[in-house]
């Protein structure tokens, strides 16, 4: 991923890159700390499970074939992703 660190990222770097070249990752711009994967990428089982989506539909065309997940492992979207509100997502992050 273009950002400036890999550090933590949820998609290693060399994945990252081959995912969005394929378009099956989608960086949001601006940068709003989540990527948006494709239902089929997500997991080891996820190809099996969404197996009706086709893997060439793009966010444009099918905007319901991917997810959005936090880009980082820890971060204060991570925090939200798992379920807290923004204000206690702050409260935490900011120690």
């Amino acid at each position: 991923m273009n950002r400036d660190s890999s550090l933590g990222e949820i998609l290693a770097p060399g994945d990252a890159a081959h995912l969005i070249s394929l378009d099956l990752v989608n960086l949001p711009n601006p940068p709003n700390g989540s990527i948006q994967i494709h239902k089929r990428r997500l997991n080891r089982i996820s190809d099996t499970e969404h197996r009706d989506i086709p893997l060439n539909a793009n966010i444009k065309s099918r905007p319901d074939a991917f997810i959005t997940i936090p880009e980082k492992l820890i971060s204060k979207v991570t925090i939200e992703y798992i379920g807290f509100n923004s204000y206690k997502a702050t409260e935490i992050w900011s120690g």
